[in-house]
């Protein structure tokens, strides 16, 4: 049985900006071998991060 999972910004949300970089723009995926709630876990913080990651590059960015 497959436990993939993918997410990524909806084009008409208010992460759609996100899609202009290249890691939300493909999305973020997972085939996990245990449970299907893991492999969801996995790819939500794995997006949250790289969220967080390119606020943080997009605000030092701001301040300079």
């Amino acid at each position: 049985m497959s436990r993939d999972a993918s997410c990524g910004p909806d084009r008409n949300g208010p992460d759609a900006d996100l899609l202009k970089h290249r890691d939300f723009d493909e999305g973020f995926h997972h085939d996990g071998n245990g449970e299907t709630a893991d492999s969801l876990r996995i790819v939500m913080e794995h997006a949250l991060r790289r969220k967080a990651d390119v606020m943080a590059a997009t605000e030092a960015f701001h301040d300079h």
